[in-house]
């Protein structure tokens, strides 16, 4: 999947004239050997490329325990409760 600029929501001005703002940069072969963009084409973060199938599993795994510490009763407050919250990271 490929995203432009018309695939965005309208945004208020002075950003709502969409033909103002800088094109948005593709990324060449070479950055997409090593990137990760597989969700939209682009890569903000330049996070990369898992090079087999083990080292893609431990991003995962990685990623869901941060995004669990993240939603802790701590961080998220007394709106969001743990009990209701389940990750399988196996």
């Amino acid at each position: 999947m490929e995203l432009s600029k018309e695939d965005f929501i309208p945004l208020p001005a002075p950003y709502d004239r969409i033909e103002e703002q800088p094109p948005l940069r593709k990324l060449t072969a070479k950055q997409k050997e090593r990137l990760e963009d597989s969700l939209d084409g682009f890569s903000a973060i330049s996070l990369p490329k898992p090079k087999n199938k083990e080292e893609e599993e431990e991003l995962i795994r990685k990623f869901l325990s941060g995004l669990e510490k993240m939603l802790t009763p701590e961080n998220t407050g007394p709106s969001c409760s743990r009990s209701n919250t389940r990750w399988n990271t196996a």
